[in-house]
């Protein structure tokens, strides 16, 4: 039972009525040489960059742009239901969840879909701060007790064969073991998937009590709600400056927004998506000893298209979907190329 099984258990109401608060507007680029905007898609941000690459040639070679936005999985949802006519012609979102409710639940809204198109992997990423305040042959693995039992620590993994193995299962340090997490950022555990996840892998058991699962039984046992923080967008301020008391764990509204408070040093460390880190879409930004790999508790992520008004546009996103040969040989080896599981 992987994690967007374990969001069906929350309750759809639950985890799809995250508050809206101190949300800023989605981030959005045009890609595309020629032409007006054909289409508009919403991605959940892991999958910003890697959906730029895939759709800049395609709109090149149309003679047409396309508009990406980007934001967490939930405040795309709440962007899409409300309107009752989507802006977005299609939904990339890093749950399965999310699209298996418009479905369901707006059936007018989905042209298509849901279907899945990824599984992403969550990592944990040292601030430029923290990596630079330790050494050795890899520097992210100071920050994280290993060699642990089942049940005591979570499954990580390294990211590159180049560097040594990591040990066993393993927690985060904290005070006062040295060098230690201070303060983490992760994403929204109701808007972000890749937020739930971080909270799985530090032992949440939102929903009820850890399902049976090698992945899921196996954590770090640190998670309690009573120590996050609801940083939303702030990513100026020190994730140090805002919490209190027990505190220690920032949260924010997209897991965007969590890799700026990391890479900002606004945080110790926090957990993102491998998408957003690996040399593939960052190139040299992270060095691979920064980051320890969570590949057992990857998200399955799932797309729907939208009805749209415009019945070119609602063409145009489906010939782009056709053309990305989602669920193929083709497909599958493009994700495990670009720092995703494949189907």
């Amino acid at each position: 039972m992987k994690l967007n099984s374990q969001l069906r258990v929350l309750g759809i109401a639950a985890i799809l009525m995250a508050s809206a608060a101190a949300h800023a507007a989605p981030t959005c680029t045009t890609v595309g040489s020629s032409g007006s905007v054909g289409f508009t898609m919403a991605v959940a941000s892991n999958f910003y960059a890697p959906a730029i690459s895939l759709a800049t040639p395609y709109a090149n070679s149309q003679g047409y742009k396309i508009q990406i936005c980007q934001d967490s999985s939930g405040n795309l949802y709440n962007s899409i239901v409300p309107s009752n006519s989507p802006q977005y012609a299609i939904f990339m979102s890093a749950d399965t969840t999310r699209p298996a409710n418009l479905s369901s639940s707006y059936p007018t809204l989905v042209a298509a879909g849901p279907t899945n198109y990824a599984k992403g992997i969550p990592a944990f990423l040292l601030s430029p701060n923290a990596y630079s305040a330790t050494s050795g042959t890899y520097r992210a693995v100071n920050y994280l007790t290993t060699g642990l039992a089942a049940g005591a620590g979570a499954n990580g993994v390294r990211s590159t064969s180049s560097l040594p193995a990591v040990s066993n299962r393993v927690k985060l340090k904290r005070s006062p073991s040295t060098p230690a997490v201070s303060t983490l950022a992760i994403g929204d555990t109701g808007l972000a998937p890749y937020g739930l996840a971080a909270a799985w892998i530090m032992g949440s058991t939102i929903g009820g009590a850890n399902p049976p699962t090698a992945a899921f039984s196996d954590n770090m046992n640190q998670w309690n709600t009573s120590n996050v923080y609801s940083a939303t967008t702030n990513v100026s301020a020190t994730c140090s400056s805002m919490v209190s008391g027990s505190q220690w764990i920032c949260s924010y509204s997209n897991i965007d927004y969590t890799l700026q408070a990391i890479t900002n040093n606004k945080a110790t460390a926090g957990f993102v998506s491998y998408a957003q880190v690996c040399p593939t879409w960052a190139g040299s930004t992270y060095q691979v000893d920064q980051y320890v790999l969570f590949p057992d508790y990857n998200t399955t992520q799932s797309y729907v298209q939208l009805n749209v008004t415009d019945s070119t546009a609602q063409s145009r996103a489906g010939a782009f979907l056709s053309y990305l040969a989602i669920g193929t040989s083709t497909w599958n080896t493009w994700l495990s190329s670009n720092c995703y599981k494949s189907l």
